[in-house]
């Protein structure tokens, strides 16, 4: 889920270097992801056809190699992430009978020719890419026409209590920021995308503990990436009150919750585009 930034939102270093650096336990403390991407293949297996071409953008640890294991129809997949830690767990999957290819790149200037896939999968990756209408440009541009993407995204309701927790701390940013889903497919249809379906669903996943929480988020590589993130660590009297913060508002007999918002979003590549 690594990509590319090419903007002062995030530091793309930091988030390169925060997903291969957990890349080799990334898949044991995935499980939402893996089952994001598992719902999201639900909503593309209707587009599935023999000897088709399908691109995994921000690949990760290739996860989606697995999901794939079951079709009984030959086809390519092509993987992509910019984390060399992310591509090396990715490499190590095997799809019999069909082809796999992993590469350390780009999403915003991919290396493939035009007008060459079926299907473009990107799953929880889009809200590490700045700017997102380039990205979407390069889908729609590697896409065939009539081709699909599938686009898997954290919406803004994601963490809410650990973003106002700290709120009430401190003024500076400890939790990324995520992508409204109106303006992917607003620019998506600028950029000559139709939209063949949206949906989303909330999640409450409960946690032993504040540290739990943040340590679990530590162990996927993705901590705040925010180039305003506050550089030096941060205090343990300043964690101490935001965790007092936290249990006090919304600590239950469950445990600590946190919000995962995820969006699914299917678009088709117009056959003709002005």
């Amino acid at each position: 889920m690594a990509v590319l930034i090419r903007d002062s939102h995030f530091s793309f270093r930091n988030v390169r270097q925060g997903f291969s650096r957990f890349a080799a336990s990334y898949d044991n403390h995935a499980q939402l992801q893996q089952s994001v991407l598992f719902n999201a293949m639900r909503d593309v297996e209707q587009y599935f056809k023999p000897n088709m071409h399908m691109l995994d953008a921000g690949c990760g640890t290739g996860y989606l190699a697995e999901l794939l294991r079951s079709c009984d129809i030959p086809f390519n997949v092509a993987a992509l992430d910019s984390a060399p830690g992310m591509c090396a767990q990715a490499s190590r999957r095997e799809l019999r009978d069909h082809a796999y290819r992993v590469t350390c790149g780009d999403l915003l200037a991919m290396p493939y020719k035009s007008s060459i896939f079926d299907i473009v999968m990107s799953s929880l990756t889009m809200q590490w890419i700045f700017p997102r209408q380039d990205a979407l440009a390069e889908f729609h541009r590697v896409l065939k026409p009539g081709g699909c993407a599938v686009i898997t995204t954290f919406g803004p309701m994601t963490l809410q209590e650990l973003r106002w927790s700290f709120g009430q701390v401190d003024d500076a940013p400890h939790v990324s920021e995520f992508a409204e889903p109106e303006a992917i497919i607003e620019w998506a249809k600028e950029g000559g995308f139709t939209v063949e379906s949206t949906r989303s669903e909330f999640r409450v996943v409960n946690y032993e503990s504040v540290k739990k929480l943040m340590a679990e988020i530590r162990a996927i590589g993705a901590s705040n990436k925010l180039e305003s993130r506050r550089k030096s660590l941060t205090g343990r009297k300043r964690f101490q009150q935001m965790e007092e913060v936290y249990k006090e508002a919304y600590e239950t007999e469950r445990g600590i919750p946190a919000s995962w918002e995820v969006f699914y979003i299917v678009l088709r590549k117009k056959e003709r585009f002005a």
